[in-house]
């Protein structure tokens, strides 16, 4: 799921060109508020859009709906941005990040442990993220921690 009607042409796309079409399923909406029926899947991905959602109730939500939503012998997988910090290039002023959650690493691996206690822990990792990217036609530089989280429903 994507508000980026763009994001899922390209999934839809490497799908078809990786073969895994008939197992990938793209849906154009928000995570915050979209029901996710109990038992029905196998396999979730979330990667950088649970830092999106609107508020840490939210996010809450979406953690307890996707965990509901697995069925057992089900795998999670969670890509999430942390410690999130960005600067301009030009000036080398702090900006604020254009993340509705900035969580820091250590919060958000401890919502994680929470949400998933019970289940098998297949990895935890941080590693530290650094990109160039634009924002409003100035350069800016986005730093931070990406936290990898895969898990197995038992």
């Amino acid at each position: 799921m994507d508000l980026l009607e763009s994001a899922l042409v390209k999934l839809e796309h490497y799908a078809r060109e990786y073969g895994v079409e008939a197992y990938i399923r793209s849906v154009l909406g928000d995570i915050g508020h979209v029901p996710i029926p109990a038992d029905t899947y196998d396999l979730i991905v979330a990667v950088s859009s649970l830092e999106h959602v609107s508020s840490e109730d939210v996010l809450m939500g979406v953690i307890q709906r996707m965990t509901a939503g697995t069925r057992k012998g089900g795998i999670h997988a969670v890509l999430i941005s942390t410690n999130i910090e960005e600067t301009d290039l030009r000036t080398g002023g702090r900006l604020d990040p254009q993340f509705e959650l900035n969580f820091t690493t250590d919060s958000m691996l401890n919502v994680l442990d929470d949400a998933y206690a019970g289940w098998e822990l297949l990895g935890r990792s941080v590693k530290a993220q650094q990109f160039q990217i634009t924002r409003e036609a100035a350069p800016v530089l986005l730093k931070g921690d990406c936290i990898v989280f895969t898990a197995h429903k038992r």
